[in-house]
């Protein structure tokens, strides 16, 4: 299950990249780096072997990156005002 949610966090990061190259838009860059963010989490997890999951690198992480998508998406409704 591990392996898999690691797969689809990558995944989702590289489709978040493809939109930014194309778009050139900065929410589509902060998610995708929050999602590689927390793909790299779950590869920590994997390599411990499952038994990290409450260490405090590992909820850290996940805060950064819960904290990235609401940096995205503030910034994205901060430019949809001034437009």
């Amino acid at each position: 299950m591990n392996g898999m949610m690691t797969l689809s966090c990558l995944v989702i990061a590289l489709f978040f990249y493809r939109f930014s190259r194309s778009t050139g838009d900065r929410f589509f860059q902060l998610f995708s780096t929050a999602f590689f963010v927390l793909g790299v989490e779950r590869i920590i997890i994997l390599l411990s072997g499952g038994t990290k999951e409450t260490h405090a690198s590992v909820y850290l992480m996940r805060c950064v990156a819960f904290l990235i998508i609401i940096w995205a998406v503030i910034d994205k409704n901060r430019d949809a005002g001034r437009a």
